[in-house]
């Protein structure tokens, strides 16, 4: 089972992010409230892959 902290860094610009997990479970949010760096702590996922989605206003991006 993967667990661990993602660090998202250098986020300016950014309005929010999600951490999906490889079925498209919403796995955790965070608005950005001009934030300069995020940090996901995230626990128990079984395939260890974490799919992370930004949105700014000029719409969604996958990373």
């Amino acid at each position: 089972m993967g667990q661990g902290a993602y660090k998202i860094t250098d986020a300016e610009g950014i309005d929010e992010i999600r951490a999906l997990d490889l079925n498209g479970k919403l796995l955790k949010y965070e608005k950005a409230d001009h934030q300069i760096d995020f940090v996901f702590k995230l626990e128990a996922i079984p395939s260890g892959v974490v799919l992370f989605e930004v949105k700014n206003k000029l719409g969604s991006l996958p990373c």
